[in-house]
């Protein structure tokens, strides 16, 4: 029997989801995009000019906003992103 590969971890110990970003759209002074694999961030917002520490728009649930904070990544950030 083969030995199971145990799943990714972070730095918490919680397993790392795949965590996708597909550009919808780059208007208005911010890049729109759509997220799958995020256990709850469906779409997310970076104003064009973000630094490090900067909270940027996630949307979450049927109708949800919350912030999230820059680290230099989206999906890095979007990994310590809790809703």
């Amino acid at each position: 029997m083969k030995a199971a590969t145990p799943a990714r971890v972070d730095q918490a110990g919680q397993p790392q989801q795949k965590i996708s970003a597909q550009l919808v759209t780059d208007e208005h002074g911010y890049k729109d995009f759509d997220i799958a694999g995020h256990l709850c961030v469906h779409r997310a917002c970076v104003p064009n000019d973000i630094h490090t520490g900067d909270y940027f728009n996630v949307y979450h649930g049927e109708s949800s906003k919350s912030g999230c904070r820059w680290d230099g990544d989206l999906i890095s950030s979007l990994r310590k992103f809790a809703a």
